[in-house]
């Protein structure tokens, strides 16, 4: 995966404190959209990804705490089960 080319990625974590979770919450919130509470979706190159990874591991504690992030493969569609967080005929498009 060539450093400088757009990949959509999945960020997602698991925060064992409060306070923790709202600092990582709100530096994800910036960064990406989200997709649940603590699942988020963006489009980046690897060293923005890297990037965002380091100043969050500077907020977590890497023994109770967990953030990862996963590139994801182009599709054609995508299926969706629960409650929705946007409204009908409102979609996410890469800028």
């Amino acid at each position: 995966m060539s450093a400088n080319r757009k990949t959509s990625w999945l960020i997602c974590y698991d925060i064992a404190d409060p306070q923790r979770l709202q600092r990582v919450h709100r530096v994800v919130r910036r960064f990406a959209s989200p997709f649940q509470y603590s699942v988020f979706r963006k489009s980046s190159t690897r060293r923005e990804i890297v990037d965002l990874l380091a100043k969050l591991e500077a907020l977590i504690d890497p023994r109770r705490d967990d953030v990862r992030a996963y590139p994801l493969r182009p599709v054609d569609y995508h299926l969706e089960c629960g409650d929705r967080i946007l409204p009908d005929g409102v979609q996410l498009m890469d800028a």
